[in-house]
């Protein structure tokens, strides 16, 4: 059961926040007079459709939710990061296709290509990696699977993220499963490996974020636009939520539809991933168009992570209470 709501969350869910706000921005942008197409408006939804999990995680752990509706949210934010990238591919493929390649054609070589390319590195490495003893072996067996995916999808101009997060998903699929069948392996090393280095680069990732965003500044109507960006977040992140409630069976914890969308809602933290997809645009669409995205994506992100994560705690509270008088 849980299994199966966090997949439609994490997918289900994703797909319908990309498409919602991609076109409520595209009607925000008509009334501003902005110009924006739909492809485009659509690669933005899928921009900033998924969750962040450092983000999630660190805020859940700082007051008591439920157990199910917890795990729900680390699952989805772990879990959309691969889809919402997988989207990315498909509405950039429509913002960039050509005469000589269209939107099919770029999704099959761009995602399919990419999937296969994991699967085989993963095929390849896994053995090494599962056979060793050597803690330390095991680290630059990973390291050297994503970046043999990297290297065979830049020649091949697949996508190197999806290739990437197809090896991880499948490294740690089969990781649990053969911890399941009593194959413990000492991992505490690896964990914390790559713990940091997640870390690290997310601050990287914010770093770069902030030097770029002098020229965001300097965009017009810059409140209005940011506004518009966080209003149509919300609104998208509601409406999703609210339909795929449709699809996830019995809501676990007492809770109904609505009070299950609005605490996921104001959940819903966007982090590094956004920011990454954001700023890998700049060779897709013109530099005003750019800077746009960027601007309206680090407003989604400070938003979301500073505004609702701050407040996360107090909305719960006010969302739980209700429930009991609801439930007598």
């Amino acid at each position: 059961e849980m299994a199966r709501q966090i997949t439609v969350l994490s997918i289900i869910c994703t797909l319908l926040g990309a498409v919602f706000y991609g076109v409520l921005f595209y009607l925000g942008s008509i009334v501003l007079g902005m110009g924006f197409s739909l492809p485009v408006c659509l690669m933005f939804g899928s921009i900033v459709a998924p969750t962040d999990p450092i983000a999630a995680t660190s805020i859940l752990n700082k007051f008591g939710l439920p157990e199910k509706i917890s795990f729900l949210i680390e699952g989805e934010s772990l879990l959309n990061d691969g889809v919402g990238v997988a989207l990315f591919v498909c509405f950039s493929g429509m913002v960039t296709a050509t005469e000589g390649g269209g939107f099919f054609s770029v999704m099959t070589r761009e995602l399919f290509g990419a999937v296969f390319v994991g699967v085989l590195v993963t095929a390849v490495c896994f053995p090494v990696f599962y056979l060793t003893r050597d803690e330390n072996r095991r680290i630059f067996t990973s390291l050297l699977a994503v970046a043999a995916a990297y290297v065979f999808c830049d020649h091949y101009d697949f996508s190197g993220a999806i290739a990437s997060v197809v090896c991880g998903v499948l490294f740690s699929s089969l990781r649990g499963y053969f911890e399941e069948h009593g194959h413990v392996m000492e991992l505490e090393s690896y964990d914390s490996f790559w713990e940091v280095l997640d870390n690290m680069l997310n601050s990287v990732l914010y770093v770069l974020m902030g030097l770029s965003f002098v020229k965001v500044l300097s965009m017009k109507h810059l409140v209005v636009i940011s506004v518009l960006a966080v209003i149509c977040n919300l609104l998208a992140r509601g409406g999703s939520l609210l339909a795929s409630t449709l699809f996830i069976g019995t809501i676990p914890d007492g809770y109904d539809r609505v009070s299950f969308t609005k605490l996921l809602t104001w959940g819903g933290l966007r982090g590094g991933l956004c920011i990454a997809l954001a700023m890998s645009t700049v060779d897709m669409i013109d530099k005003r168009t750019y800077f746009i995205i960027v601007g309206c994506t680090y407003a989604i992100v400070m938003f979301t992570t500073i505004v609702q994560g701050l407040t996360m705690k107090a909305v719960y509270a006010r969302i739980d209470s209700a429930l009991k008088k609801k439930n007598g």
